[in-house]
């Protein structure tokens, strides 16, 4: 195998799909499920096994041990047992492991996703705290109007000569 193999874009795939993305038939991935812990396919409502993409990645790699490396079931098991170990120690260290081209355009795209919202979240809060100044300017605007025209209706009642109560309106004299 000459680099990694791009999948499509599914969450699952059947066995006949996984056998033609591997190169191998059916029996031998049913017969690598038996001697790897790391393919654990699931199983739909009609018993078909059904592939996660991490299955068909631990089967290219499978593959990749036992016919392109020649090593044994139990030397490809090995193998595998090191290079997790040796993804562990280098996460403990701080070094990521290369993950999936695809998984980590996901992973890439979910941050995005995330820096949007937030960006959305604040723009929203902001737009809150705007509206909520602009609503308390505007009750400061309508009281004075409301002292304003309280003032003209006690200089047109003073004018014209009635008398006018301090809240603008006529008083009973």
């Amino acid at each position: 195998m000459d680099g990694p193999t791009e999948l499509p874009q599914k969450l699952f795939f059947k066995i006949g799909e996984v056998a033609r993305i591997v190169g191998v038939e059916p029996y031998v991935l049913r017969y690598w499920e038996t001697e790897f812990k790391e393919v654990r396919p699931q199983k739909s409502r009609g018993r078909q096994r059904l592939y996660r993409r991490s299955d068909v990645h631990a089967l290219l790699q499978i593959k990749r041990l036992l016919r392109d490396e020649g090593l044994t079931i139990a030397g490809a098991r090995k193998r595998i047992l090191a290079e997790r170990a040796a993804d562990r120690e280098g996460e403990r260290r701080g070094v990521k492991p290369q993950a999936d081209p695809q998984v980590q355009r996901l992973v890439d795209e979910i941050e995005r996703l995330k820096q949007q919202c937030a960006a959305a979240a604040e723009a929203r809060t902001q737009a809150v705290r705007r509206a909520a100044a602009r609503d308390e300017l505007l009750r400061g605007v309508r009281k004075e109007v409301q002292h304003l025209l309280a003032d003209v209706e006690r200089l047109r009642a003073r004018a014209s000569g009635r008398a006018v109560g301090p809240e603008g309106g006529a008083s009973q004299s």
